[in-house]
């Protein structure tokens, strides 16, 4: 084998576990020259479409916390993501409540809005994607049943879903409340997690779900306890190319891997994913009813 060759069927493996589309495919990106060493997977070359992305990363991390299914953190079993464009395919069960837990809200209990500001589902059976009115942008998402129809909850005295009211226009909390106010970094580091999904997913591999949260609006924290250490899920996701400084974003270095490995502390100028193995939770949560 030769090293050109050796050197793209590296790349597609890493592509391949990172997003769990077919090796083909990822061979075929590697010879275009799509995907390379130094970004097994392609990067969102848009900056509105990587802040709508990083915000869908954000409020699933979140809102699922502990409750994914089949290690669908995200509640999402495979990304394929290209630089102008992004699907993702939806893990069954949970299909309906990650669609609810994105489309925005004002909960008067909470004290707020919910969900991703501008985002509304448009489409039907088998063309079905997540829309942002606030840049045009989108992500389409695949189901299993070709013939799926996502049920959404109804409004509620202490909730209001503003994709109801107001379609194809913003209402004035969203308008409020613009992407990019978060910064670029964080936006290039939730935007690449979020097309990472295969690999993001082998964290629930020993019971089919972990614990992600938040910290504010700038980190995402994953949690699980079995089959994975901090330092392979940590070194694998590096290897991905999750933080190499892109082209343009000043004043960011790429920290050393050994740190990383070490800390699991995936830092990208000022955001953060933090990865780390904890102790083993003694029974399955289980999934709540009602979006809030």
């Amino acid at each position: 084998m030769s090293s050109r060759t050796d050197n793209r069927h590296r790349v597609a493996t890493i592509c391949r576990r990172a997003t769990g589309l077919p090796h083909h495919v990822c061979t075929r990106w590697a010879a275009e020259g799509l995907i390379t060493r130094a970004q097994p997977v392609p990067d969102a070359t848009d900056a509105g479409r990587r802040a709508f992305e990083a915000q869908v990363a954000l409020v699933l991390a979140d809102r699922l916390r502990h409750e994914q299914v089949d290690g669908a953190l995200l509640g999402f079993t495979r990304a394929q993501p290209t630089p102008d464009g992004l699907v993702l395919s939806l893990h069954p069960i949970t299909a309906d409540r990650v669609v609810a837990e994105l489309l925005p809200r004002i909960d008067t209990r909470y004290g707020g809005m919910r969900g991703v500001a501008g985002l509304r589902l448009t489409g039907g059976p088998g063309r079905w994607r997540l829309a942002g009115l606030l840049g045009d942008t989108h992500i389409r998402l695949m189901h299993p049943d070709p013939a799926w129809m996502p049920v959404l909850p109804d409004d509620q005295p202490d909730l209001t879903y503003l994709w109801r009211r107001r379609p194809r226009s913003l209402h004035g909390i969203e308008a409020g409340r613009p992407h990019d106010r978060w910064g670029e970094a964080r936006d290039w580091l939730l935007s690449r997690l979020l097309r990472r999904t295969s690999l993001v997913n082998e964290a629930g591999a020993g019971h089919g779900w972990a614990n992600t949260y938040t910290h504010g609006s700038r980190g995402v924290v994953i949690e699980w306890c079995c089959a994975i250490s901090t330092d392979h899920m940590a070194r694998c996701l590096v290897r991905s190319g999750l933080l190499a400084v892109p082209p343009g974003l000043t004043g960011v270095e790429e920290p050393g891997r050994e740190d990383l490995a070490r800390f699991g502390q995936l830092r990208l100028g000022d955001a953060l994913v933090t990865v780390r193995q904890a102790s083993c939770a003694e029974e399955r949560p289980v999934l709540k009813g009602r979006v809030r």
